[in-house]
């Protein structure tokens, strides 16, 4: 059960400058926050110091220091929890009230600033947890934390929070929480004498974060929008067991823009320019999760169907054509024929499954690990996704349970955990889809509240998305969000050195140094630039022998038929630029301008 084990004070005397005393239960001394920098205190000095202080609150706990903006940063503590369950002995706690203490003056921030509101409200809002244990990392899956990984910077959403702490070499392990962003549901079964849980953990990646309209596909890094790892675990006594799957958006450059009222309008760049984010973003998949195969939810109607070509055209032009099983099922039109239908798809993906196996760990000793993963996506990776997931997880739970031996001479466990999950995965779909989307997942099952559902969808996305993006973007990155100095390191140095080296944020004049002496620090490496020119004409006269009879500006200007070969993926161009001429109307009034302003000019 989570307590207020964390104690702040501030400094009462107004002639000195402003400090934070933290007190917490488990640790034997306290921490002294001020503006020259960050110390711990062992409990005599700290007992000293606290006479001159007065306690703010208690809280269950601290994020860390936001910079809000530059001469504003502020201590996240967190003052509402609710228990979601225990796994691995940890109490796994859902984020429902925070507060922030300003380091300026010390006291409460004032609410004036409408972004701080929205800060505040989207920290409350109940899609962040924390392991009340520190060596339960909640951010890593049971198969990397018996490899004793180190936290997993996808899935870690205060890591930058954490900077001006490790600045002063503060261990942050005993001070600060270590959030994660998604679903946590675990229940309790008991089968005889022995007790266990049952659990859904969906972690979502803050690498390429945003709602459903603002964030779509794949950035320059691979990154995709609304990538998620979904755990499933099946734990009793010492002995565990773990199937994680994965859903992201489809990984090209493509975007959802406009009013959307239950309308799929999709605009594809062209093929060419997506191919390295998908390489990229394949390679960090299989590089991750082992042997990977796409499962591709994707409809024939409007926007969804040019979608599916470009994602099923790109998988079948890079090298991983053979090596990523793609296989094509379209949800809503096989679902009308036939509700058999996805029966039929979890038979063909049942010996993927047990081919790629789970883990399973018996009193420490780890019996089997997972060597593949499903990548299953559709439009926004939510409903249609859900339902296949589910499926899947109810498949292995069969074998989960029969590896931790809980089967025998107990006809009724299987049956009794199949229910827990059916119930935790239809939970774990609305908590999902109301961080992208706003509102619960559309299972199908009731018109009416799905029907509710996609109104209040287009409701969200469109009139108040923008605000939720906004706090999404100011908690991770702090003052930096929009910030020009950001964006040039951002443009120079490699994203993992931004993201896990507290240096580019805690210290004012780091990157503005690291650019100025840029050549010293980077070798530079030579670019490949495609360039062409496109003569429009006005339009007329496009089908002649100057123009190879071609009215396609990518078939001339890509004799070839593609810009990017299969085999050279890396020597694709990084810059492509394409001039156009005569982008007019060839009418006696523009000609006219055009000699007039050339008249001008000369």
């Amino acid at each position: 059960m989570s307590v207020r084990e964390v104690r702040i004070w501030k400094r009462t005397d107004v002639r000195q400058p402003p400090a934070v005393l933290i007190d917490r239960n488990s640790v034997d001394c306290s921490l002294l926050i001020q503006n020259d920098g960050i110390a711990t205190l062992d409990s005599d000095s700290a007992e000293v110091e606290r006479r001159g202080y007065t306690k703010i609150m208690d809280s269950y706990g601290v994020m860390g220091i936001l910079r809000i903006s530059k001469d504003e940063h502020v201590l996240v503590a967190v003052t509402g929890v609710l228990s979601v369950g225990q796994l691995y002995g940890a109490d796994i706690v859902k984020i429902t009230s925070c507060d922030f203490i300003s380091l300026r003056t010390v006291g409460p921030v004032e609410c004036t600033d409408p972004r701080i509101v929205d800060l505040v409200r989207f920290l409350s809002s109940g899609m962040f947890y924390y392991s009340s244990n520190p060596r339960f990392d909640i951010t890593l899956c049971a198969q990397r934390r018996s490899s004793n990984k180190g936290s997993d910077p996808r899935f870690f959403w205060n890591r930058s929070l954490h900077f001006p702490f490790e600045r002063y070499g503060i261990d942050t392990s005993q001070w600060l929480l270590k959030c994660m962003v998604g679903s946590v549901l675990v229940r309790t079964v008991y089968v005889g004498h022995r007790t266990g849980r049952v659990a859904i953990l969906s972690r979502l990646s803050c690498e390429r974060v945003g709602t459903r309209f603002n964030v779509r596909g794949a950035n320059s890094l691979g990154c995709v929008a609304n990538f998620v790892e979904t755990e499933q675990v099946i734990s009793f006594d010492e002995s565990e067991c773990s199937l994680v799957q994965i859903r992201g958006s489809v990984p090209l450059f493509w975007e959802q823009p406009g009013v959307q009222v239950g309308s799929h309008k999709v605009k594809v760049r062209a093929f060419e320019a997506s191919a390295s984010a998908y390489h990229r973003h394949m390679s960090k998949v299989t590089s991750m999760y082992g042997k990977t195969t796409v499962v591709n939810l994707l409809g024939s109607k409007e926007g969804e169907r040019a979608l599916a070509d470009a994602y099923r055209t790109q998988h079948r032009n890079s090298k991983f054509a053979t090596a990523i099983e793609f296989i094509d099922f379209d949800y809503h039109a096989q679902m009308k024929i036939s509700k058999e239908s996805l029966s039929r798809l979890i038979k063909r993906l049942a010996p993927i499954m047990e081919a790629g196996s789970f883990y399973v760990c018996i009193n420490g000793n780890v019996k089997s690990e997972q060597s593949g993963v499903l990548r299953v996506n559709c439009l926004d990776c939510l409903d249609r996704t859900n339902a296949v997931q589910t499926a899947v997880g109810l498949l292995v739970a069969r074998d989960q349970v029969a590896s931790l031996g809980l089967e025998k001479g107990k006809v009724n466990v299987e049956q009794r955990i199949e229910e827990i999950l059916r119930d935790l995965w239809q939970k774990n779909g609305d908590l999902c889809s109301n961080i992208y989307a706003g509102t619960g997942a559309l299972d199908g099952k009731s018109k009416f509240k799905d029907a509710s559902r996609s109104i209040a969808r287009t409701i969200q996305n469109n009139l108040m998305d923008g605000s939720k993006q906004e706090s999404f973007d100011l908690f991770l990155t702090g003052a930096w969000y929009d910030s020009r100095i950001f964006d040039r390191a951002a443009n120079i140095l490699p994203s993992p050195i931004l993201q896990d080296d507290y240096y580019f944020y805690e210290c004012d004049e780091a990157v503005d140094h690291v650019v100025s002496r840029i050549n010293e620090v980077t070798t530079p490496n030579p670019i490949r630039i495609f360039v062409g020119t496109w003569n429009v004409n006005g339009g007329k006269n496009m089908h002649n022998i100057a123009f190879r009879n071609q009215s396609n500006m990518a078939d001339w200007i890509f004799p070839n038929g593609t810009l990017v070969a299969v085999d050279s993926i890396d020597d694709a161009p990084e810059i492509i630029a394409i001039g156009v001429e005569e982008l007019v109307d060839l009418n006696a009034s523009n000609l006219m301008k055009a000699r007039l302003v050339a008249y001008i000019c000369d």
